[in-house]
């Protein structure tokens, strides 16, 4: 039973690295998280109910109910919907504010919550008494970020018995951001593009797949999020070959970022597993074929502006990797894959790997 449990137990470890643990201490108040644009997100203990705040503003409040609900799709319209026992049950969140919350202010309050209560896989909250009700309810079908029981039909207002379950794998991937505020880690939100067909043939590569999106801009911020557990930000960046974002130039005319990929490439710990070891022109030609390649996006990452590793982005179905996974998996259209380099010796370790991703 252990060892059937243990990927469990180590799933569970890294979480609760990822988070604050909730105090109920009245007048505590503490970081949950910061916005890509720097604002905390903090959680306060009031004398009258729970409170998240916006860089020192309230946003809402918010009781924790006796109530509790569960989300078991898979029994509705069944003689065994409300009885399963296996999926999870989860208090119901009461949200309420004597003012307008913006939609910004009402997602970032999501994803604090989504902090704090880290074990949930789902949110299930009311708020019809908040004055735009209305809006926040259209927010959240709208964009996919949260939904109401299948049965429930949609009236046109927020009843009190609207129960929205604010689902966290929806959160990450992005629902309720691109669109509606510039809060999201994800710096630069693509436009869709339409599926139209290419093809990739190479040496090692025959696949049909969709076109892809055009690269992003030399030293564009593609991704930034707060890690808690480290109290800094990751930050990942498109590779600036030439350096025209370096806000400092070296004398030799070498950017930053290729100073760093040729140094990393050039220790030890480094070559031993990616055997790239050379000097500046064999390491600008790879990353000018990395560049070349429409299914690559070489990225540089950072904490806190401070250069710690490079990755690769790819789009699976046209590189190599997709040829190794188990008989009779699909690849998708847009599904990727990553690979990472930790260049920097100090940021190795000390759980930075396991956590960030949250």
């Amino acid at each position: 039973m252990a060892a059937t449990n243990y990927p469990a137990r180590r799933l569970h470890a890294i979480r609760d690295q990822t988070a604050p643990r909730l105090s109920r201490t009245k007048g505590f108040e503490e970081l949950v998280t910061r916005l890509p644009t720097g604002e905390g997100v903090t959680h306060f203990v009031g004398s009258t109910g729970l409170h998240i705040k916006l860089d020192g503003k309230p946003v809402l409040e918010y009781q924790v109910l006796h109530d509790s609900v569960t989300l078991d799709l898979t029994s509705i319209n069944t003689e065994f919907e409300g009885t399963t026992e296996h999926v999870p049950r989860y208090n119901v969140l009461k949200i309420s504010s004597l003012e307008n919350i913006p939609i910004p202010s009402f997602w970032s309050a999501i994803y604090a919550l989504l902090t704090l209560y880290r074990e949930q896989e789902h949110l299930p909250i009311i708020f019809h008494s908040v004055v735009n009700s209305l809006e926040l309810a259209s927010y959240l079908l709208e964009s996919g970020l949260g939904r109401l029981y299948p049965l429930e039909e949609r009236a046109p207002r927020v009843l009190e018995r609207d129960v929205y379950f604010i689902s966290r794998a929806a959160f990450w991937q992005g629902a309720g951001t691109a669109g509606y505020h510039t809060h999201s880690w994800f710096r630069d939100p693509r436009k869709p593009i339409p599926s139209v067909s290419s093809f990739t043939r190479s040496k090692k590569v025959i696949a049909k797949h969709p076109i892809r999106p055009a690269k992003p801009t030399p030293g564009q911020l593609l991704y930034k999020r707060y890690c808690t557990h480290v109290g800094q930000f990751l930050e990942i960046h498109y590779f600036d070959i030439d350096g025209v974002s370096d806000a400092v130039k070296r004398e030799d005319g070498i950017s930053r970022h290729l100073a760093a990929f040729n140094k990393w490439h050039n220790d030890d710990r480094v070559n031993n597993a990616w055997r790239e070891r050379g000097g500046y022109e064999k390491h600008r030609k790879y990353i000018e074929e990395a560049m070349a390649d429409p299914h690559v996006l070489p990225c540089m990452m950072s904490w806190d502006g401070e250069l710690m590793g490079y990755c690769e982005i790819m789009y699976t179905k046209e590189d190599h990797v997709a040829q190794h996974y188990p008989e009779g998996t699909i690849v998708g259209d847009w599904e990727r894959n990553i690979h990472i380099l930790t260049g920097e010796q100090k940021f190795l370790g000390n759980g930075r790997g396991e956590k960030a991703p949250l």
